[in-house]
């Protein structure tokens, strides 16, 4: 049953709330929709009522108010635009400063104690050996690399030797021979 056009402003907040969560009744709608509709709605409740047209009128493009783009509601869409695009860069930014400080600390920690002697004089500063220390695991790496090319190189030659040695040779026992000894370190 709708209530009375005079429904008191705290039954209204409470019935929009219900609303706004999907928990009112046919009935509670009704009575928003009756609220919504009076002609000396009070100015607090103006804002909502074209939107409760447009739910009473079955949600249908024709009862939604055409809305103008005006120059102040399009200036705080910009400015809200670019408050979330700022706290964008400054949460990336703060992200990537704590990466490379920790990564700087991880770093720090790991070659804390290194030095050189350079001209007789004894270099401790990491940030001078810092050139220094990424020359050398630079070096590491590339005879890291050269030392697996030569491995593979070996591997591929064994088996080779493995395959020349045991081509033509029937003899499955002489075979199994030849194949144990080329596998031996």
């Amino acid at each position: 049953m709708t209530q009375p056009i005079n429904t008191p402003p705290e039954r209204v907040k409470r019935l929009m709330e219900r609303f706004f969560d999907g928990a009112t009744s046919n009935a509670e709608e009704r009575e928003l929709y009756a609220y919504f509709r009076r002609p000396d709605l009070p100015a607090e409740w103006l804002a909502y009522r074209d939107l409760f047209a447009y739910f009473e009128q079955g949600l249908t493009d024709a009862a939604l108010p055409p809305v103008a783009a005006t120059p102040g509601r399009l200036h705080r869409l910009w400015r809200r635009a670019m408050a979330v695009a700022a706290v964008a860069v400054a949460l990336l930014a703060t992200g990537a400063t704590g990466w490379h400080h920790a990564r700087m600390e991880r770093w720090m920690h790991t070659y804390e104690g290194s030095y050189r002697i350079e001209h007789g004089r004894k270099i401790t500063d990491l940030r001078d050996l810092r050139p220094y220390i990424e020359q050398s695991l630079a070096s590491a790496r590339q005879l890291r690399h050269e030392a697996r090319a030569i491995e593979q190189a070996q591997a591929r030659q064994l088996d080779e030797l493995r395959q020349s040695l045991t081509d033509g040779v029937d003899d499955p026992e002489l075979r199994r021979v030849i194949e144990e000894v080329c596998s031996q370190p």
